[in-house]
């Protein structure tokens, strides 16, 4: 016999402001931890896993926080989410950016994701000290709106600005983009 079990609860959100949090596992975005010890960690009433996670715990769903973007969704997951009005809902986001340059414009297919695939990435300081090594893909380091180093290899992301993963062969274009 197959158990399943449902939850509700209803709170008066005015009563939470100063309680109400996104969490993460090991409070990063490759961080692994099971909900009841990330609520342990934050003294929550309650947690709810509003999202999806590799393995790895890297996010594939859409994440936000501090009305900050900390990851895209993949596969248009669904999500859950609160709106300003206290307002729970359930969604299914899809993430659209692109990033214009002198040479081309660059379809961004991914936010602070790990990914074998040539896909056009973007990684922010929320996704950790380095990005990883990608075979067959440069990243290009940005502070300012400036490209100050172009590698094949992880790369360490600024903290005031963000690493571009492209594949070469999807964007021949990209090996004419200068540092400065």
């Amino acid at each position: 016999m197959l158990f399943r079990s449902a939850y509700g609860f209803k709170i008066n959100r005015s009563h939470l402001d100063d309680r109400f949090t996104i969490a993460l596992g090991k409070e990063q975005l490759l961080g692994v931890d099971t909900l009841s010890q990330i609520s342990k960690t934050n003294r929550a009433l309650l947690g709810i896993n509003g999202s999806y996670f590799m393995s790895n715990g890297d996010p594939i769903g859409l994440l936000i926080r501090d009305f900050r973007l900390l990851s895209s969704p993949v596969l248009l997951r669904s999500c859950f989410g609160i709106l300003d009005n206290g307002k729970a809902f359930i969604g299914r986001p899809e993430f659209q950016g692109e990033i214009v340059t002198e040479h081309g414009i660059l379809k961004l297919e991914g936010l602070n994701q790990v990914s074998n695939s040539n896909a056009t990435l973007l990684y922010t300081p929320e996704f950790g000290l380095k990005t990883n090594d990608y075979q067959d893909t440069i990243q290009l380091s940005i502070k300012n709106n400036e490209i100050v180093k172009i590698g094949e290899n992880a790369m360490t992301i600024p903290k005031d600005g963000f690493i571009i993963r492209v594949s070469p062969a999807r964007f021949p274009w990209i090996s004419k983009l200068r540092t400065f």
